[in-house]
C-alpha cells in the first residue's frame, strides 16, 4: 500500500456511490512486483469489467500495456477486455528500469507506444505534463492520441498523480468517465 492516499482511491470510491461497477486496482506485492503474477492478477480482474470501469495506477498501467499486447501477439484480442480504462500516469520512462531494479522486468520487452485500439470500448490516458517517471509523456502522449479510440488527457503540474494533495480525485478524470457512461 502506498504511503499516499492516491487519487485512483478516492475516484473509485465516487464511481462506487453512483452505482458504478469500478475496479481500481493495484498491483499485488507492489514493493517487489513480479511482472508475470502482476499479469495473471490482472488477467484475472478484467474478466469480470464488461460493463465496469477498470482505473490503473503507474505500473499497472504499464502491465496492461503487456496484457495489450501478449493478446494481440496471440491473436487473441477479438473484443475489448472491458468496458472503459483509464491508465493513469503509467510508467513508461525508459530509463525507470535502471532506477527502481525491482521492475525491470516490466520493461525488458521495447513496448513503448503499444497499440491500444480496441483494448476498451472506452479508454483514456491521464497523465501529468511533469510525471518523473515518464520524461517522454508529452511525445508519447501524442503518438497515443493518433490511435483509434484512445484519448488522452495531459494534466498540468500534477506530478505521477498519486498525492491526493495535488490531484484532489481527480475531477478531469470523472468528467470524462461521467460523459461516456449511461448505467
Amino acid at each position: 500500500m502506498s504511503q499516499y492516499r492516491h487519487p485512483q482511491r478516492q475516484l473509485g470510491a465516487s464511481l462506487r456511490a453512483l452505482g458504478y461497477h469500478v475496479e481500481a486496482l493495484e498491483l499485488p506485492d507492489n514493493t517487489a512486483p513480479e511482472v508475470k503474477a502482476c499479469l495473471a492478477f490482472l488477467e484475472a480482474q478484467v474478466r469480470d469489467l464488461a460493463q465496469g470501469v477498470l482505473i490503473l495506477h503507474s505500473l499497472a498501467s504499464r502491465a496492461f500495456f503487456l496484457l495489450v499486447q501478449q493478446r494481440r501477439t496471440q491473436g487473441e484480442l477479438y473484443t475489448p477486455l472491458v468496458d472503459t480504462a483509464v491508465l493513469l500516469a503509467p510508467a513508461n520512462g525508459r530509463y525507470l528500469a535502471d532506477w527502481v531494479p525491482a521492475v525491470a522486468d516490466f520493461f525488458s520487452q521495447d513496448l513503448w507506444l503499444p497499440s491500444l485500439s480496441g483494448a476498451a470500448r472506452r479508454l483514456l490516458i491521464a497523465a501529468a505534463d511533469d510525471d518523473p517517471y515518464w520524461e517522454e509523456a508529452e511525445t508519447d502522449l501524442a503518438a497515443f492520441r493518433q490511435q483509434p479510440g484512445v484519448e488522452v488527457l495531459l494534466l498540468p503540474g500534477q506530478g505521477h498523480l498519486n498525492q491526493a494533495e495535488v490531484s484532489g480525485d481527480l475531477p478531469e478524470v470523472r468528467a470524462w468517465i461521467l460523459a461516456g457512461q449511461a448505467y
